[in-house]
């Protein structure tokens, strides 16, 4: 996941769980442990759910 990120910052979930070809809740796991350690950080989409 890391190795996805450092080449394309900014992925949504929806789009690491298709190139790393896993379950979202899967990625959703991953992607709370890498923040955990601060790792990672997640920020969200103000245009997700919007009509």
């Amino acid at each position: 996941m890391l190795c996805k990120l450092w080449r394309k910052d900014g992925l949504p979930q929806i789009q690491l769980c298709e190139r790393l070809n896993c379950e979202p809740p899967t990625v959703s796991n991953m992607v709370k442990a890498l923040e955990q350690k601060g790792l990672v950080y997640r920020q969200r989409n103000e245009e997700d759910g919007q009509s």
